[in-house]
């Protein structure tokens, strides 16, 4: 299946403000990961690798499959 960026971007931003976190503040909880790092994957131009996406489903109480389709 392929993952649609654009759906996972709106997933993660919603994960993100329904912790209300700041871009910055999600990057350090998910890995040291930059705000410019999180602010791609919620514009649906990048995805998190493997170890962030499983931090990013925890988060949401979810499986990493629930968060990428």
């Amino acid at each position: 299946m392929n993952i649609n960026k654009i759906e996972l971007g709106t997933r993660i931003k919603a994960i993100r403000k329904k912790q209300d976190m700041t871009l910055e503040e999600f990057g350090r909880v998910i890995g040291n990961a930059g705000k410019s790092n999180v602010s791609k994957w919620e514009k649906g131009l990048a995805i998190p690798n493997d170890e962030r996406l499983e931090i990013i489903a925890r988060l949401a109480n979810a499986s990493v499959n629930k968060l990428l389709y």
